[in-house]
Formats: structure tokens, sequence, C-alpha cells
């Protein structure tokens, strides 16, 4: 049945729990009918009583920087979900436009700011990406020795997706691992994950 979100123009978060869900596949489907104002939606969850529940808080096609734009809106989710560790893995898109790497860094450590702001001993894992078909004004091994050097002054974990595929790009698509030219597969993500959990988790 359809449940009512009532903002009332009041600009504050407001959120339903669904309760009594079966484990499955669900759909949730959003009605604006008569809805006059402006809605922002910061995300859906589906817990479980027991285990590990994974988020996907990202945005595809973003550069580090553009997400100075999402900063003021993590402290929302991560009150929420009250995560136990965050795993980072951007830096292809910076890379293959061509994005100062300084510029990078600073982007980057502020993101890590934002979620430790709201709870500070939370683990997180930097995860620096493998080598896409694209190319881009400054190596790729200069992203991960950028995100090397954050994990450190972060106090943060560091999985080097770059030395642990392969470095051309061919190699890892003709060995399985790719789905593009830009992301993995169900298999290359297997291997990332596996060595995550394996190694930190």
């Amino acid at each position: 049945d359809w449940i009512a979100v009532v903002g009332g123009n009041t600009k504050t978060k407001k959120f339903i729990d669904i309760t009594g869900l079966t484990d499955g596949e669900h759909s949730l489907r959003i009605n604006t009918t008569g809805n006059a104002g402006t809605v922002a939606l910061y995300g859906f969850n589906a817990d479980k009583t027991t285990g590990a529940t994974l988020y996907k808080c990202g945005n595809g096609g973003m550069t580090t920087q553009k997400y100075s734009y999402v900063l003021p809106h993590i402290q929302h989710f991560v009150e929420y979900i009250k995560p136990d560790v965050a795993i980072i893995i951007i830096g292809v898109n910076d890379y293959r436009l061509s994005e100062d790497v300084n510029a990078f860094y600073a982007g980057y450590s502020d993101l890590i700011d934002s979620y430790r702001s709201v709870n500070k001993d939370m683990g997180i894992i930097l995860i620096s990406p493998p080598v896409p078909n694209a190319s881009g004004a400054t190596d790729m091994s200069v992203f991960n020795d950028a995100i090397r050097s954050l994990a450190v002054a972060k106090n943060a974990e560091f999985y080097s997706g770059y030395e642990a595929f392969p470095k051309v790009w061919a190699d890892g698509d003709a060995a399985g691992l790719w789905f593009n030219a830009l992301h993995l597969n169900d298999v290359g993500a297997q291997l990332l994950a596996t060595q995550n959990v394996d190694k930190f988790l």
C-alpha cells in the first residue's frame, strides 16, 4: 500500500520504516502526484537484523572535486546508517579527465573528514582503482601514490587495485576481469571484494 511522507515545507529530514518484508526481491515505487515543492531523496536502506548490509552511496561519473556538492549531505545518511566501515574507491574519472592530482588529494581528504566528523571511530578503506582502458595527463601510478599517502595521513586502510590488477587493461580484459573500459565485471569485482574482506574485515 502507498505510504505518504508529509514534509509540509519544513525543510527537515523525514523517513519511514517499512517493516515485515520477507527476504528476497522487492520493488519500491515513488509517486509524486500532488507534490508542489521540491524533494531531496537521500537514499533507501534495506537493513537486516543479522549479517552485513552493503550500501552504495556513490554517484556515477563523479570526480573527487565534485564530491564537494555531496559533503553537506553525508552526515544525514551516516547518522542514520551508522556504518562500521566505509570503503571508498574513486579516481578513475579524475584520471581520465586529467584532473589535478593535488586537487584530487584535497577533495578526497575532505570526503574522509566528512565521514569522520559524524563517526570519528569508523573504519575507512581507501582503494586505488585498477588501470582502466583510458588515458590521462597524469599516470595512474601518481593517483595510486596519492591515495596511499592519504591513507597514511588519515589513519585509514589502503588497498592498491592499481598494483593488484594488470597494468595493461587488455591483459585484465583477456583474463575476464572487465565489464567495459572503466568498470570491473562480476569476476573482477569479486576478486577485489574477496581480497578486501580477507585483508581488512
